[in-house]
């Protein structure tokens, strides 16, 4: 699979990136999803949820970037599961109101949609 560059937006004050891949699928950055959702970073809440989702197979990776001679290494999950992650906590209004900020960001962008001018 190959990205596209990067894309930042701001989601309630936050940044987030993502990325679009070649088959248009979004991918956004972990740490800025656990931010978004208003998970504490590496807290056992989102661990536990993220672990639990058997189904994220597929749904979640790693990008290197090489900069000069370092690499960065960003851990990245999908749209789709984000969508899951926030289904399996309907209780969180924070998490809701993300995946309805991708959605509604999708359908006023045409970057998120992929479509090029």
């Amino acid at each position: 699979m190959k990205f596209t560059h990067i894309h930042n937006y701001c989601f309630e004050g936050r940044d987030i990136s993502f990325i679009r891949s070649d088959k248009g699928d979004l991918w956004f950055k972990i740490n800025q999803v656990s931010d978004a959702m208003n998970f504490a970073p590496g807290s056992l809440v989102f661990m536990y949820n993220f672990t639990m989702v058997a189904d994220l197979k597929g749904q979640v990776g790693v990008l290197r970037v090489q900069e000069g001679k370092a690499i960065r290494t960003n851990h990245l999950i999908s749209e789709k599961g984000v969508r899951k992650i926030a289904d399996k906590n309907p209780d969180n209004p924070d998490a809701k109101a993300f995946v309805e900020w991708i959605e509604k960001t999708k359908n006023e962008s045409v970057i998120l949609k992929g479509v090029s001018k």
